[in-house]
């Protein structure tokens, strides 16, 4: 129990001191935003974060769902979570591995169910990468024809993806 509760705090007290040093480095430029916050804008901007942070849960949710993990809308939301915060800290987005360890411990399932969880998940990211590209081209002018097949690539790959799944 000391061992764990050492772990945590020593990772919090070494968190909490690389964000003091920093914001001390730049305490007077963040004294002059905060004098300028426009707190509806920031309001709203937690608002959209906390909503694409679920509704991302919500998407691994149903992809748990589809190979035999039944879990909560939190669950899915925090395994995505500390994943992405793993991939700030480790090279190669290895740090989405880390789902695979907290599926395998919470829910006994196996490697491969939580790397093909994560595969799944990464054609998502993808195509909805390139889709959002494919509208965002259309309101912009004198686009060089290359850059729509740079688009449109992802995007067949991945419908290409979903048939496959789908046979």
């Amino acid at each position: 129990m000391f061992r764990k509760i050492s772990a945590i705090l020593v990772s919090t007290l070494i968190a909490v001191g690389i964000i003091v040093f920093m914001l001390f480095r730049v305490k007077d430029d963040l004294i002059v935003a905060l004098e300028h916050i426009v707190w509806i804008y920031l309001v709203l901007a937690i608002a959209v974060c906390i909503l694409a942070w679920l509704l991302r849960g919500l998407r691994y949710k149903i992809i748990l769902s589809g190979i035999g993990i039944q879990c909560s809308l939190l669950f899915s939301t925090g395994c995505i979570f500390i994943s992405q915060t793993a991939n700030l800290i480790v090279p190669a987005r290895l740090g989405d591995l880390v789902r695979v360890f907290i599926l395998k411990h919470e829910y006994g399932a196996s490697i491969s169910q939580g790397i093909s969880s994560v595969v799944v998940e990464r054609v998502f990211d993808i195509v909805m990468v390139a889709l959002l590209g494919a509208i965002s081209l259309l309101f912009v002018l004198n686009v060089p024809g290359e850059y729509f097949w740079l688009v449109i690539i992802p995007l067949v790959l991945g419908a290409g993806f979903f048939i496959f799944l789908s046979i």
